[in-house]
């Protein structure tokens, strides 16, 4: 009897829609970035830079922009929320902090901010956040319609799943994309619609948009033959 076996995962045997995202965000020049990043640590002085700076995703850090301040000390203070009352906590993190994490402590249960919450988010939150809205645009909002997420790509993710049912489902986006949208589509099944935005006296030029409503009616009548 042989002892060898087949790998479990092959690409062979993966989910097809897999195999269709592209994410450039992390493709073959990040790859390359990194394994350039082991040559220099392994032979230093290898190359003719010594450093190398990932520009491939939105990360202001990596260029040596400091943080916002008032996120992190809120973050904090939400997730140790004993240290709230010591006197040293006055002299480490700003008022304004302070402030802002008693009143989100005060809208979740038992003031547990790394507990689990409804799929929606915290109904306490949710309704903070619709209040907002509705002050800024002057039209009422319902908590019970605002979703939190745990940034943009979730909630994209979300809506992909929602929306697309088949690959006779098409998506527009404009072109050029964050490859976030055009990896999500493919892996839900649907169909990018492309669109360029051709700016032309302050105004998108209408053809492009004709044009990308065409590809999808296109690639429909394609499928029904």
């Amino acid at each position: 009897m042989s002892t060898t076996s087949s790998p479990a995962v092959t690409l062979a045997s993966i989910n097809p829609k897999v195999l269709k995202c592209e994410y450039a965000v992390r493709g073959g020049i990040v790859s390359h970035a990194q394994l350039l990043q082991e040559d220099l640590k392994a032979k230093p002085g290898s190359y003719s830079f010594d450093e190398i700076v990932y520009c491939n995703v939105g990360n202001p850090q990596s260029l040596g922009q400091p943080p916002v301040t008032f996120f992190r000390e809120v973050l904090a203070l939400c997730d140790h929320p004993s240290i709230l009352d010591r006197d040293e906590t006055r002299a480490l993190f700003s008022a304004d902090a302070i402030a802002r994490a008693s009143e989100i402590l005060d809208v979740i249960p038992a003031r547990a901010a790394g507990g689990y919450s409804s799929s929606q988010g915290t109904k306490g939150l949710r309704e903070v956040i619709a209040a907002g809205i509705a002050s800024r645009d002057g039209y009422p909002c319902n908590a019970d319609d605002i979703f939190l997420t745990d940034g943009a790509s979730s909630a994209v993710r979300m809506m992909m799943q929602l929306l697309i049912r088949s690959e006779k489902d098409g998506i527009m986006c404009p072109i050029p994309l964050c490859p976030l949208y055009s990896a999500s589509i493919a892996l839900q099944g649907g169909f990018l619609v492309g669109f360029l935005l051709i700016h032309m006296r302050n105004l998108y030029h209408i053809f492009w948009f004709l044009k990308g409503i065409s590809s999808l009616n296109f690639y429909m009548m394609r499928d029904c033959y």
